[in-house]
């Protein structure tokens, strides 16, 4: 009867590439906290793991463009 329940109600979250994190950007009025934190629970559903300076890169990388010229120039460790 469990099987049956989670066969007709249980939707697990899909799986996140690579390839979709590198394709997420940053919507027109959302603030950096707000995608910072839409990143990272997209980067938690991904199956490969990868090290956070790369995700740190790729989430500034897609960011608005002019929030992008300015953290460029920096280095940042992690998403926090």
């Amino acid at each position: 009867m469990e099987r049956c329940f989670h066969d007709r109600f249980y939707r697990p979250l899909p799986k996140v590439t690579i390839a979709d994190l590198m394709n997420m950007r940053q919507i027109v009025k959302e603030s950096t906290i707000d995608f910072k934190e839409r990143f990272k629970k997209a980067k938690s559903r991904c199956s490969v793991q990868l090290p956070e300076i790369e995700c740190t890169a790729m989430a500034v990388g897609n960011m608005h463009p002019q929030l992008k010229e300015k953290l460029v120039a920096q280095e940042y460790s992690d998403l926090s």
